[in-house]
């Protein structure tokens, strides 16, 4: 049996989490700038009406990206911790099978043997968790990213809003660029997620039948 894979899984799965958390804390910094930009259209009264309903959309949308973004973290935090056990359940069988080859004709044979058929059936259980979890995870992601791309497009649109806002356009125009900038930023680090994704879907499929 080789050597088990699930740390892989584990780092990966961590990373994701982490990438995630950084999108969060960018939301939340976007959150802010959409009050603050609420707060300052409200004052420009009817110079910046379109940006004033571009800011109510960009603040719902931080909210939401908030709270998908810390679903899908502690998601994949339960799949690292999923990979632990499986690394634990791999290294358990590759004991059984090393003492099973090495001691075929052992009195005491049929006690192992028992608890590794266990240990392999842990395992296929495992891999069915995994797969359903990531492919949960992966949706998970789409979901967020079609947002983000709205919200690219909208802070396009929040630009020529703010150039037409008369005196208080200075302001609306950095608050407009500070919006494009959150919104790629979360871009990035969803990317980012997706390809770790991606390569947590192929060690698996690579791994699972090949341990046991």
């Amino acid at each position: 049996m080789r050597k088990p894979q699930s740390t892989g899984t584990f780092v990966l799965a961590a990373e994701i989490a982490g990438r995630l958390h950084r999108a969060t804390k960018v939301a939340e910094q976007l959150s802010l700038t959409a009050k603050n930009a609420h707060a300052v259209s409200a004052r420009a009264g009817q110079q910046a009406s379109g940006f004033r309903a571009i800011t109510s959309f960009i603040e719902d949308l931080a909210v939401n990206t908030i709270s998908q973004a810390s679903y899908i973290s502690e998601n994949a935090v339960s799949i690292a911790a999923l990979a632990t056990n499986r690394e634990r359940t791999a290294q358990a069988l590759e004991h059984f099978e090393n003492v099973e080859n090495g001691a075929a004709d052992a009195l005491y044979i049929d006690s192992i043997q028992s608890p590794a058929r266990a240990a392999r059936r842990a395992l296929r259980h495992m891999d069915e968790d995994f797969t359903d979890r990531l492919l949960k995870l992966e949706l998970q992601l789409e979901e967020t990213q079609q947002q983000i791309r709205a919200a690219s497009v909208i802070s396009s649109t929040s630009k020529v809003e703010a150039s037409q806002a008369g005196n208080f356009k200075p302001q609306l125009e950095v608050i407009a660029e500070n919006i494009a900038v959150a919104a790629e930023e979360i871009k990035t680090y969803l990317q980012q997620a997706r390809h770790l994704l991606s390569q947590a879907n192929e060690s698996l499929r690579k791994n699972r039948y090949r341990e046991y």
